[in-house]
């Protein structure tokens, strides 16, 4: 079945229940599909739906990039800071401060930093957007409605007295929405791995684990782990048994050390490869 007979049903549904809610709504076309003799949703579409029915009772706090995560950019940033910024982190919009993080004017994108002619033209306060402000304890599905009502597509999220938490934007809502096919989706795209220095490397956590033994010459996964591992973010959410904090540091038994650099409280973006050392000694 194709998405657009998928979504023109959804539709249907909605115009028949005047008074319905979107869960009922989903809920009757899932069970609607499990109950025939042919399903007519496949996975990848059930999946959707089910993430759907799961982001009605997320709040603001469960999706959001921390404050101690975000990357921002001054408001007073020279354009070879933004260009460095725009070049080393894996993000396509940056938050952007006056004095301080508490002080969030809107946010930039990298497509308006790339188009400017010259770094005297540069000026973070005509390139900025606005953002909206809202508090951790927001239903997500009011944040992305509010988020299509305003066509903002960047949240900052604020406490009580009004300093920031964090940050949405509708990227780590739709994350949420398509699970595991927003990974698959990525795959096959290049992923980086850079050798920084002897025995040190900084690569994306989607950087496939076939080619990550290739370049360090070592076997890092065995057994039934060669079953559930298939990139280097995988390797080390199964060494440590959940998603570990930012700058957290993975040892592997094969004498190397993982360190997250980058990470979301649900997903690991960027993770230093060093070898451990030695010299001082073999641990028992």
């Amino acid at each position: 079945m194709e998405q657009t007979h998928l979504f023109s049903r959804l539709i249907a549904f909605f115009k028949k229940k005047d008074d319905g809610t979107v869960r009922e709504t989903i809920s009757e076309l899932i069970a609607d599909d499990e109950s025939g003799e042919k399903p007519s949703l496949n996975d990848e579409e059930r999946e959707i739906f089910s993430n759907i029915l799961r982001l009605q009772e997320m709040t603001v706090e469960d999706v959001m990039v921390p404050r101690a995560d975000m990357v921002a950019l001054s408001i007073d940033a020279t354009f070879e800071e933004a260009l460095e910024l725009m070049q080393t982190k894996n993000y396509s919009r940056f938050p952007v401060y006056a004095e301080k993080m508490d002080d969030i004017r809107g946010f930039v994108h990298i497509k308006d930093i790339a188009n400017v002619r010259s770094a005297k033209d540069f000026d973070c306060r005509k390139l900025m957007c606005r953002v909206l402000f809202v508090p951790t304890s927001m239903p997500v599905i009011d944040l992305l409605s509010k988020m299509r009502q305003e066509q903002i597509p960047f949240a900052i999220v604020v406490d009580e007295y009004g300093g920031t938490d964090g940050v949405v934007t509708t990227w780590d809502i739709l994350r949420e929405i398509l699970g595991d096919m927003h990974e698959a989706e990525h795959e096959d795209m290049t992923a980086k791995f850079v050798k920084e220095k002897e025995g040190s490397y900084l690569a994306d956590a989607r950087y496939p684990i076939d080619a990550l033994e290739t370049e360090l010459g070592v076997s890092l996964i065995d057994g039934e782990a060669e079953e559930e591992v298939d990139t280097l973010g995988g390797l080390v959410l199964y060494l440590a048994g959940r998603v570990p904090d930012r700058k957290e540091v993975i040892e592997h038994p094969a004498g190397y050390e993982f360190e997250v650099v980058e990470a979301t409280p649900r997903t690991l973006l960027e993770i230093r490869i060093s070898k451990k050392d030695t010299s001082a000694g073999t641990s028992a």
